[in-house]
C-alpha cells in the first residue's frame, strides 16, 4: 500500500506540472482515505521493524528532522507521507495528523525516542512564529498544532510530562508576542481553537498529578484565566471551544475550586450589567454597594459575545451535572435572565440570539441532567425574587413559563425551536410537575414552532388557553420586544391583532400593563408606540369601555414640540407627524388605526370637539405621509 501511494503520488506530481486537461490528478478524497487508512494499519501490534524493506528508498524527511540511524524503513516512509501532508490546506492534513500522532504512540517508536525528536522538529516553526524571524504558513501552524493536540489529548500524562511545560510556554510567549507574523497567526480562529485544545489537554494531564518542577495549580490556574479570557471571543468556534474546555476541567476539580470557578463566571456576567431602579425610574446605577434585591437588571450595556460564552460555560457544566446544588438557583436565574437577552447593532439587527441559544441548551441541559429530587430543593423566589407572580412553590413552572414564551415569540426559528426541545425534555423527565405538561408538549410542538407566524397566532393562543402560568408569560410577552416593540413593523401589526384576541378570550387581566407601557413609553422609540397604538386599537375594538378609563397622556420630546394622543381637550400638533421624519407612515398608520377604532366602536353620541379632533388627524395624515395608503386604516364610518 506505501509503495502504491508513492508512486499515485509521484504521477500526480508530474500531473500538476503538466496542465493538459487529461492529466491524472490524485485528488484530495483519494489521499483523505489511503491516509486514514494506513493511520488504521499503524497500530498493528508488533514492531514496523519486522515489515520494513530493506530496499533504498529515498523517503524526502525534512533536512531538520534527524531520526537517527536504525529508524526501520517502514517508519520512515510513514513519517514522510504524514509530515508531507499534515501542511496541507484540505482535510488531508486531518488524516495526516492522525497518522502521525498514532505512529509516535507505538511502543516500538517511543522506544526509538521519535515523541520528543518530532516534536522538538514541530517546536521550530512555532519559535520562528513568536520572534518574527520567519514568514510561517497559517497552513504550517494549524498542522503543528494539530499534532500537538492530538498527541496531548491521546498520550498518558508519564509520556506527555516532558513536553508539557515548553509548549505551554511557547505558546504563551505566541499569545503576548507583538510581532506581525505572531499576530496574524493568532487572529485565525482556526489557531486560536487548537491553542484551546491543547490547554484543555493540558489541563486534563495536571489534574491527573502530571509530575513537573513547577506548582501544578498554579498553571491550571493559568489555562483557566485563558480559557476565561476566550469566552468573548469574537468567533463563535472559540467561544463553544473555551467553554467547553472550562465545563470539562470543572467536572474533574473540588467542590471548592469548582465553586470558585462559578463565582468568576457570575462575576463576569454582571460586570456590563446596570441595574435599574424599581419604582419607574430608568437611569441607570451601579451595581456596586447597593442592594440588588431592589434593582432590576438591564442587559442594555452587557457584552454579548462574552455573555454567550459564559452562559454556554453555565450551560456546559449543567450538561456534565458539574454545578453544585447550593449554586443551582443563581444559576437558573441567569439562564432565565439569558432567555430575555436582546439586543440591536446601529443598523438595528438582532445581536442577542446567540445568548437566548446559549440559554435553551443550558434549559434542556438542566432538565435532562438533574433529577427531580434535586430541582425540587429549588425554590422559584430564589431564582426570580421580584417575580409579579409569586404563587410558584417550585422551579419547574419558572422554567416552563420561559421556555413556552420563547418557544411561541421569539423571532429566531432555531431558538423556538430548542426552546421546544426543552419544554419536551422538562415535560417528559420530571412527569407531573408540569401543569398540562402533555397537552403543552402537543402545542407547542418541535414543528408547529417553526413558521413565526404560525407560533404567534395558533400555538401562542392555544398554550395561554391551558393555564394562567402560560397565558401571562405570553402577554407579558407579546408587551415586549418580541412582538409589540419588534423592529419589523408586520410583526407589531400581528401582535397586535392577537393582543385584541387574548383581551377578547381572558379580559383584561393578563394585559393589565399595557396603559402603563403607553405612559411610560419615550417620544423617540416609534416602533414601540406604533405597536403600542395598535394594540390599543385592537383592545379597544373588543371593549369600548377601555378609553374611558385610560390615562393617555401628552409627552414632551425636545422643546417646543408635543405629542398628544387621544386628549380631547387640547389641539392637535402637526409635530404628531412631522417629527416622525423617515418613519412618518408609521406614526400616521398608528394615529389612524386608533381614530378607526373610535369611529367603529362609536354609539352615535360623539361631540363636536371629538369630531374636529379626528379629522384633524386624518388630514395632518394625509398631508405628511402620502406614501402610505391610509384609507386602508381609517375607518370607513367616520366619513
Amino acid at each position: 500500500m506505501l509503495d502504491a501511494f508513492e508512486r499515485w503520488n509521484a504521477r500526480s506530481s508530474a500531473a500538476e506540472a503538466d496542465s493538459s486537461p487529461g492529466a491524472n490528478n490524485f485528488t484530495w478524497e483519494e489521499r483523505y482515505v489511503m491516509l486514514l487508512w494506513l493511520s488504521h494499519l499503524t497500530q498493528t501490534p508488533f514492531d514496523l521493524a519486522s515489515i520494513s524493506s530493506t530496499h533504498s528508498t529515498t523517503h524526502h524527511l525534512p533536512v531538520t528532522l534527524h531520526v537517527g540511524i536504525g529508524f526501520p524503513s517502514a517508519s520512515t516512509r510513514l513519517l514522510a507521507l504524514a509530515l508531507r501532508y499534515i501542511v496541507s490546506a484540505s482535510k488531508e492534513q486531518e488524516a495526516a495528523r492522525m497518522l502521525s500522532v498514532r505512529l509516535c504512540m507505538r511502543p516500538d517508536m517511543v522506544r526509538l525516542n521519535l515523541p520528543a525528536k518530532l516534536i522538538d522538529w514541530m517546536r521550530q516553526p512555532l519559535k520562528a512564529l513568536e520572534d518574527g524571524s520567519q514568514n510561517v504558513s497559517i497552513y504550517t501552524v494549524t498542522g503543528v498544532l494539530s499534532f500537538l493536540a492530538g498527541f496531548f489529548k491521546s498520550c498518558d500524562s508519564s509520556s506527555v510530562a516532558p513536553f508539557l511545560l515548553p509548549i505551554l510556554e511557547l505558546l504563551q510567549d505566541i499569545i503576548a508576542s507583538r510581532t506581525s507574523h505572531a499576530r496574524i497567526a493568532y487572529g485565525s480562529a482556526a489557531v486560536r481553537k487548537l491553542m484551546i485544545k491543547i490547554h484543555r489537554a493540558s489541563a486534563m494531564h495536571l489534574l491527573s498529578g502530571c509530575p513537573l518542577s513547577v506548582d501544578n495549580e498554579a498553571l491550571l490556574g493559568n489555562i483557566i484565566d485563558h480559557l476565561m479570557t476566550c469566552l468573548g471571543d469574537k468567533d463563535n468556534p472559540i467561544r463553544f471551544a473555551a467553554s467547553k474546555a472550562l465545563s470539562v476541567i470543572a467536572q474533574r476539580l473540588d467542590l471548592e475550586m469548582k465553586e470558585q470557578l462559578l463565582d468568576a463566571t457570575v462575576e463576569r456576567l454582571q460586570d456590563d450589567v446596570a441595574l435599574t431602579g424599581c419604582e419607574g425610574d430608568n437611569a441607570l446605577v451601579s451595581p456596586l454597594g447597593l442592594n440588588k434585591a431592589a434593582f432590576q437588571q438591564n442587559l442594555s450595556t452587557a457584552d454579548p459575545l462574552q455573555w454567550q460564552g459564559l452562559i454556554l460555560t453555565l450551560s456546559h457544566l449543567l450538561f456534565r451535572h458539574a454545578v453544585p446544588q447550593r449554586n443551582l438557583a443563581m444559576v437558573v436565574g441567569l439562564l432565565m435572565n439569558a432567555l430575555d437577552f436582546e439586543q440591536r447593532s446601529s443598523t438595528g439587527a438582532s445581536i442577542g440570539s446567540g445568548v437566548r441559544d446559549a440559554a435553551c441548551f443550558g434549559m434542556w441541559s438542566l432538565a435532562r441532567k438533574y433529577p427531580t429530587g434535586e430541582l425540587l430543593e429549588v425554590a422559584a423566589s430564589e431564582v426570580r425574587p421580584r417575580s409579579s407572580r409569586g404563587t410558584n412553590t417550585a422551579v419547574f413552572e419558572l422554567l416552563a413559563s420561559g421556555l413556552v414564551l420563547t418557544a411561541t415569540l421569539d423571532p429566531e426559528g432555531n431558538i423556538r425551536r430548542a426552546a421546544s426541545a426543552a419544554l419536551q425534555e422538562l415535560v417528559g423527565r420530571h412527569p407531573q410537575k408540569i401543569p398540562y405538561g402533555i397537552d403543552l408538549v402537543q402545542i407547542v410542538d418541535y414543528q408547529a414552532v417553526g413558521l413565526r407566524s404560525r407560533a404567534m397566532n395558533a400555538v401562542g393562543i392555544e398554550a395561554a388557553t391551558l393555564d394562567n402560568l402560560y397565558l401571562y408569560a405570553i402577554c407579558d410577552g407579546l408587551l415586549s420586544w418580541r412582538a409589540i416593540n419588534s423592529p419589523d413593523a408586520a410583526i407589531r401589526r400581528q401582535a397586535a391583532c392577537i393582543v385584541g384576541e387574548m383581551f377578547r378570550l381572558h379580559g383584561p387581566g393578563p394585559l393589565s400593563s399595557l396603559q402603563q407601557r403607553i405612559q411610560s413609553v419615550q417620544v423617540r422609540s416609534l416602533e414601540e408606540w406604533h405597536g403600542l397604538y395598535l394594540a390599543f386599537a385592537a383592545i379597544f375594538r373588543q371593549d369600548p369601555s377601555v378609553l374611558s378609563n385610560s390615562r393617555l397622556v401628552q409627552c414632551d420630546d425636545p422643546p417646543g414640540s408635543k405629542i398628544y394622543l387621544l386628549r380631547r381637550d387640547a389641539p392637535l400638533s402637526e409635530m404628531d407627524i412631522t417629527t416622525a421624519g423617515k418613519n412618518a407612515n408609521l406614526a400616521a398608520e398608528a394615529l389612524c388605526t386608533i381614530v378607526s377604532a373610535l369611529a367603529e366602536r362609536s354609539t352615535g353620541g360623539t361631540d363636536l370637539k371629538t369630531l374636529e379632533y379626528h379629522l384633524a388627524i386624518i388630514e395632518s395624515s394625509f398631508e405628511h405621509a402620502p406614501r402610505l395608503p391610509l384609507r386602508g386604516h381609517c375607518g370607513a364610518p367616520l366619513f
